[in-house]
């Protein structure tokens, strides 16, 4: 069974951009990270402020899923 949620930790760069975290199972292994620019952060993230330099948060499967179909995954 697929688990209903996954973490994010978000980093925003110096130069405005959003480096995101993606942790996943028991122990939250990272299993991956994307650079996103802002127009990308806002667009999987609706209605979150962009006004912080550090953030975690609990995200639906369907988010993480968005993510990994729109290719920009790093392992």
């Amino acid at each position: 069974m697929k688990k209903e949620t996954a973490q994010v930790v978000v980093k925003k760069t110096v130069v405005g951009w959003f480096n995101v975290y993606l942790f996943e199972g028991e122990g939250a292994e990272q299993v991956g990270w994307i650079n996103m620019s802002p127009q990308q952060f806002t667009e999987f993230f609706p209605g979150k402020s962009t006004d912080f330099k550090l953030m975690a948060q609990e995200v639906t499967q369907e988010q993480v899923d968005r993510i990994l179909s729109a290719g920009v995954l790093v392992a």
